[in-house]
């Protein structure tokens, strides 16, 4: 038997490898205890103090092929009009990501979805913890060593920057220095 915490695995497994379905278990990997539900006061007072738009939904994970964000979108974009809420996905720029980003700058989702980047859990657990007046986090780019793009023992440095409605940043936090 072979383990894999992935469908994108799996499928490989089965295509290249051959390896008969049957005999691959996938067990995906367990979320931290630190990302938990919050009561609702707490969500809400947390919101008001981000001047956050409510509802949302929150994604993390790239906009690569093997995270299928097309299907997130094809879906957001179904229920646009029974679901007011905004989407906000914390992915950088990734192989394959054209049409993905087509469907949030250029089609009819656009305004109702954030790309944030690659932004490190503690810079998003600091920002809810002091909930300072900003409209959100994003890193720039695809820096190695951020979430998501780690590459053996290389971190370049790089910044998380926070934002405010007006498009205005400021350095939140730098890694890497």
């Amino acid at each position: 038997a072979v383990v894999t915490l992935s469908e994108h695995t799996r499928e490989d497994l089965v295509k290249h490898l051959r390896v008969p379905r049957a005999k691959i278990a996938l067990v995906p990997p367990a979320v931290s205890e630190r990302y938990c539900p919050v009561p609702k006061a707490e969500a809400a007072a947390v919101a008001q103090r981000l001047g956050a738009r409510l509802p949302y939904i929150f994604h993390c994970g790239a906009l690569s092929p093997r995270k299928n964000p097309l299907g997130l979108l094809r879906a957001f974009r179904l229920l646009r009009d029974r679901v007011p809420h905004h989407l906000v996905l914390t992915a950088g720029k990734s192989w394959h990501d054209r049409e993905a980003r087509h469907m949030i700058n250029e089609g009819d989702l656009r305004g109702r979805v954030s790309v944030l980047g690659h932004v490190p859990a503690d810079d998003i657990l600091r920002l809810l913890d002091e909930a300072p007046e900003v409209a959100g986090l994003a890193v720039p780019g695809m820096p190695v060593g951020s979430p998501g793009m780690e590459m053996g023992d290389r971190r370049d440095p790089y910044e998380t920057l926070a934002f405010d409605a007006d498009g205005s940043t400021t350095v939140w936090a730098e890694h890497n220095r």
